[in-house]
């Protein structure tokens, strides 16, 4: 079999050659190969070679080396606003305004680029430059994870946003891989999408069953359904995934679920709600409480909804601005109600100014001050490169935080208790709260009860974090928790170094820097050994009166 080597390196470039083919015989004719040589292909072949043992000489390349230096600067600049235009997600149309204030700044960068379609070229080329930058990172990476959402786009259609996270550097490093149109949002259609992302940006198979280690996900039953979710499919295309569910979002359906049960927090959020109606569609309402503010001589913050897709957090900013609202929102919505002549208030803004009014002046409706201690902890867990031992951690710092609540009021609590004073005092910042003796004990028990059953929740939605390969990871790796006998810590992580070796078997056999479960045993004696020594040696360095104050583990 007969065929030309330069030929058969670009076998798309010379598919139609007959020496690519090959000929059957020991002997070849020489007008054959004469005739060949003169090809179209084969002369291709022959430049795409050159240029692969020489990438210099590439015709880009070679232009870019002969290009002008002034031509060069003119398009990293262009470059950048491009790049400006895409980061801030303003429109194509805005590319030429802002070259036409570079050029009225003193710096000229031509009329050649100047128009939108150029911008969406300088931002394509940008995103294949980032995405192939990305792609090598991620296949660099010994191990990656990966995370998936739904959302929906202006044009009403569905979309799968995909998100990948490796090491680098030793740290963990979350970025956006791709976004995907979806063609059905049940299980298979969402678990298309998602290998369909993957293998765009470069991933094969292999990469995947040799690196793919976690999913990341929120809780939809379509989701993380045991039988038909999408993590099960995954879990049974590679075997040793781990599935977590988002725990921002398993903390918002923890409090959700405390407050369920609590009308007096239900009646707070559709009251806050209704203020946030109430002034962000009228302009002359808004106007009228800034008057009222003013007379009062309160800074006045712009009244919140208490829903919004920064969960807690968005909750705590609408009850923040009604604790530096109160007064005021109080003083304006009576007025509505009191006078009756007010004919510019419509029977629907009254009925509703009446209600909250009403609801507003509760002794019991300060019980929300057990939800600021919350605030914290959602933040925590939005946090990019969030660990499993800080989750447990904020979930124990938290809980503990909450309990002692029980006996010692929080912070907002205690500033209007010490205000209203012991009963029967009755005046909040000016108001006059409709409170009965009984209030003060209603009020204990209510927040003894929203609290046990926030604990309760707490075991509920975060206990599978507390079993197999989580609680083996968590345990292993939370310093604090290491055994300081040096007896204790010899056997110490033993079990659940097996339990994680065995999870991950099937990855760990396949890592070129993987020997053996005996491997890793030895060299998890090594670490215990190291952290041991560094120990004793700070707690000497400290008792020899070096220095001042106790270092913390961290020094």
């Amino acid at each position: 079999m007969m065929y030309c080597s330069t030929c058969r390196s670009f076998p798309a470039k010379a598919k139609d050659s007959s020496l690519f083919i090959g000929v059957s015989g020991d002997n070849v004719r020489v007008r054959t190969l004469k005739m060949h040589v003169v090809t179209s292909a084969h002369n291709d072949c022959e430049k795409a070679l050159r240029v692969r043992e020489n990438p210099e000489i590439a015709p880009l390349p070679s232009c870019l080396l002969r290009m002008d230096q002034g031509v060069k600067e003119k398009l990293i600049k262009l470059f950048n606003i491009a790049y400006y235009v895409a980061k801030e997600e303003e429109p194509f149309t805005k590319f030429p305004k802002l070259v036409n204030l570079h050029f009225k700044n003193g710096l000229n960068l031509g009329i050649t680029y100047k128009n939108d379609h150029a911008c969406q070229t300088f931002i394509d080329n940008i995103a294949k430059t980032m995405n192939k930058s990305l792609e090598e990172k991620i296949k660099a990476a010994r191990f990656f994870s990966i995370m998936s959402d739904s959302s929906v786009d202006r044009s009403v259609q569905d979309q799968e946003i995909i998100y990948v996270t490796y090491i680098e550097n030793g740290l963990p490093i979350n970025v956006m891989l791709t976004m995907v149109t979806l063609q059905h949002a049940n299980s298979q259609g969402i678990l298309d999408a998602i290998m369909s992302g993957l293998h765009q940006a470069g991933l094969s198979e292999d990469d995947l069953k040799a690196k793919l280690v976690g999913f990341g996900c929120d809780g939809a039953s379509v989701m993380i359904g045991h039988r038909n979710g999408v993590s099960a499919r995954l879990k049974e295309m590679f075997g040793s995934l781990v599935t977590i569910w988002c725990v921002a979002h398993r903390l918002e359906l923890t409090a959700l679920d405390s407050m369920k049960s609590f009308p007096a927090l239900t009646e707070l959020k559709k009251s806050i709600n209704g203020i946030y109606k109430h002034y962000h569609t009228s302009a002359k309402a808004t106007r009228e409480l800034k008057t009222v503010a003013e007379a009062l001589n309160i800074h006045l913050v712009k009244p919140g909804t208490i829903d919004g897709t920064r969960w807690l957090p968005h909750t705590l900013h609408g009850l923040s601005a009604l604790i530096r609202n109160y007064q005021a929102i109080l003083f304006h919505l009576e007025s509505h109600t009191s006078d009756m002549h007010d004919r510019e208030a419509s029977g629907l803004m009254k009925g509703r100014a009446s209600h909250t009014v009403k609801g507003l002046k509760q002794f019991k409706t300060v019980i929300f001050d057990i939800l600021s201690e919350l605030k914290d902890l959602s933040l925590l867990f939005q946090r990019d490169g969030l660990t499993l031992q800080m989750v447990s951690d904020g979930l124990q710092k938290t809980t503990l935080a909450l309990v002692a609540m029980k006996t010692v009021p929080g912070q907002h609590l205690k500033q209007f208790l010490d205000e209203v004073g012991p009963f029967p005092g009755n005046m909040y910042s000016g108001v006059q709260l409709d409170r009965k003796q009984v209030d003060d004990d209603n009020l204990h028990k209510v927040k003894e009860k929203l609290i046990n059953g926030f604990c309760d929740y707490v075991t509920t939605r975060f206990g599978s974090l507390d079993d197999g390969v989580f609680k083996a990871a968590a345990t292993m790796f939370d310093l604090s928790n290491w055994p300081e006998d040096i007896t204790d810590l010899a056997t110490f992580g033993l079990a659940d170094l097996e339990t994680f070796v065995s999870h991950f078997k099937g990855i760990l056999e396949a890592c070129e820097d993987f020997i053996s479960i005996q491997e890793a045993k030895r060299e998890w004696i090594d670490l215990k050994v190291e952290d041991y020594n560094a120990e004793q040696a700070v707690e000497k360095w400290w008792q020899s009166g070096q220095r001042t104050r106790r270092p913390m583990f961290s020094d």
